[in-house]
């Protein structure tokens, strides 16, 4: 039998697959594969957690390192963790039934209006938590065959609103400018209480002027 010459590869015999080194890491039963964003931001946080022992001790500390945006390295976590538990454990249907049995195609839109208006007050975001609520507010209007992107709108609308009573939308002015909040929330509250029933008004007209879907 003949030998084979350098270089030539015998067709009989299959080739050897070299795996790149970061094709190892991601074999199965890795340890590493679990380790994504998602992964990291929880470990990092509860990492922050133990070494500060106390959640307002924690609190304090990023407010004292990023006192203009101290709100969102905290906030932005949890709304992660919302969304999971909305979207992966089916209670973004039990939600979106709950809508659609309080309301009726004609008021959904100024419902989510005020819905969106009530909670940016109180879970202050910058429109960040519509990751948790897109799933059960579109599917509500699904069901009652509203406009969905139409409802996109509204609930953009009804944040909007919400910061006019709420200053979190201004963190970083009142301390360039020399001002506190309530040298401004006065002005914005009298601008709600005009424009808010307008804003209820309108989504609600607009709505029926969109077809479905």
């Amino acid at each position: 039998m003949d030998r084979a010459q350098p270089g030539l590869h015998d067709p009989a015999v299959p080739p050897r697959r070299l795996v790149p080194r970061p094709a190892l890491a991601n074999a199965a039963g890795n340890p590493l594969n679990a380790l994504d964003l998602n992964t990291i931001n929880l470990i990092l946080i509860l990492l922050a957690l133990v070494l500060h022992w106390r959640p307002v001790n924690l609190a304090r500390a990023v407010r004292d390192g990023v006192p203009a945006t101290s709100g969102v390295p905290l906030q932005f976590p949890l709304y992660g963790g919302i969304f999971g538990m909305i979207a992966y454990t089916g209670l973004h249907r039990t939600i979106a039934d709950w809508l659609v049995s309080v309301s009726n195609e004609f008021l959904y839109p100024a419902f989510i209006a005020i819905y969106s208006c009530v909670l940016g007050v109180f879970v202050p975001s910058g429109g960040s938590k519509w990751v948790i609520e897109a799933s059960y507010v579109l599917d509500a209007a699904k069901q009652l065959q509203v406009n969905q992107g139409w409802m996109v709108v509204v609930y953009d609308l009804g944040e909007a609103g919400a910061n006019l009573l709420q200053p979190f939308w201004m963190l970083p002015t009142p301390a360039i400018l020399g001002l506190k909040a309530r040298d401004i929330m006065g002005y914005t509250f009298a601008m709600f209480l005009a424009l808010f029933p307008a804003t209820l008004v309108l989504v609600t007209v607009f709505a029926r002027t969109l077809p479905f879907p």
